[in-house]
């Protein structure tokens, strides 16, 4: 069975590598990886937000045993929402994926999460209640935890990936809400 999985790609994405998703075709007869294949312009088709289909204009080149990338050029790229796919080459199963084409960069989404679950982030500008409790305060996210440790102790902000404002409210001593937004 001929294989692509499905991600999130940035509108418009400059960078090539960011751009590029691999696939893996199969023999229709026996389900062997199909090999030396030449996926033309017409065997590579996109839908844009359920548009009609139409030729992609990226680049597909085959690597190795029955696996294929294709580059999409950033025009491919330039339409927020859905991006449907179907590679189908003569002789081998066919594929439909789709895409998200996104505003946000999801590469500094991942380094914000990662410096998250690696500790390379502080807690600052904090403020409490008369109980002690916290009440608000910022989380800002460092690429390393050195850079986060240096902040901390009066450094810049190098190496910051993002800063989140942070307010808690509740009664009692006990927090029912806690709230976020990215500064």
């Amino acid at each position: 069975m001929s294989y692509c999985a499905s991600r999130e790609l940035q509108k418009s994405e400059a960078t090539a590598a960011r751009r590029t998703v691999m696939f893996h075709l199969t023999n229709t007869a026996d389900g062997t990886d199909a090999t030396g294949k030449t996926i033309a312009a017409g065997d590579f088709v996109i839908s844009k937000a359920g548009a009609a289909f139409g030729n992609a204009t990226g680049t597909v080149t085959e690597v190795s045993g029955g696996w294929y990338k294709m580059v999409f050029a950033a025009a491919d790229l330039d339409t927020l929402g859905d991006l449907s796919c179907e590679i189908t080459e003569a002789g081998c199963d066919s594929i439909q994926v789709t895409f998200q084409v996104v505003a946000h960069d999801p590469y500094a989404d991942i380094a914000i999460i990662k410096g998250l679950v690696n500790g390379n982030s502080v807690l600052d500008n904090t403020t409490y209640d008369t109980a002690g409790m916290l009440t608000g305060g910022r989380i800002r996210v460092f690429e390393t935890a050195a850079l986060a440790e240096a902040a901390t102790d009066g450094g810049t902000g190098e190496g910051e990936l993002a800063a989140f404002t942070v307010a808690v409210t509740g009664s009692n001593g006990k927090p029912d809400l806690f709230l976020s937004s990215e500064d």
